[in-house]
């Protein structure tokens, strides 16, 4: 007698569980993810061997397979789940352009935070103000999810007088970012003096 295992359950429950998570729309495109793709022939896969086992052996070793099946699929989707978030992260953590802000109304941002002594939120806007500008100058393809590192070195390859100071940028505004450099005003002095050198724009 095989005695029951309550934390394995049958395959069956196993993809509905993995269904109803996958059904999230940001695991699908065109309303169909390919996750799911997988689910059906992880399905099928199953619903064939479990029958061939039961001719051969009995309910008993069909019950066996089911439950090595279920805990693969669980393992697969459980693993594939996780990669997906990372990438997803990883996509949009260090993106330097995470808005829509024109460049106007970055340099406003960056203008009013300065005027009030945060020198983070006028770092971060006056950097990806610059970065826009640089866009538009044709010196870069903004890309989605590029980062500030990219950017800057993009840009600097477009233009090398400015590549060791944008690096620095970049540098500032990953670390004021993910909160690794505490907010300075020389930070955004030095993104300011970049947008002069650039295009010969002053910050009041």
């Amino acid at each position: 007698m095989i005695a029951s295992v309550p934390v394995t359950p049958d395959a069956d429950t196993a993809r509905e569980w993995a269904e109803r998570e996958l059904s999230d729309s940001a695991y699908t495109e065109a309303g169909r993810s390919w996750l799911l793709q997988i689910l059906d022939w992880v399905g099928r896969l199953f619903d064939s061997l479990a029958g061939g086992v039961r001719d051969a052996t009995g309910t008993a070793g069909a019950l066996v397979v089911a439950l090595v099946v279920a805990g693969a699929v669980i393992v697969i989707v459980v693993l594939t789940l996780r990669t997906v978030r990372r990438s997803r992260r990883a996509a949009g953590a260090g993106a330097v352009l995470d808005d829509v802000r024109s460049v106007r109304d970055l340099e406003a941002a960056a203008d009013a935070a300065a005027a009030r002594g945060d020198w983070r939120a006028a770092t971060l806007d006056r950097f990806r103000a610059l970065v826009r500008r640089l866009a538009e100058a044709g010196a870069l393809d903004l890309t989605p999810g590029m980062t500030a590192h990219e950017a800057a070195a993009r840009a600097g390859a477009a233009r090398p007088g400015l590549a060791a100071r944008l690096a620095t940028d970049a540098d500032a505004f990953d670390g004021l970012r993910y909160g690794h450099r505490e907010a300075r005003e020389a930070d955004h002095a030095h993104v300011a003096r970049t947008l002069a050198e650039a295009f010969g724009v002053r910050v009041r």
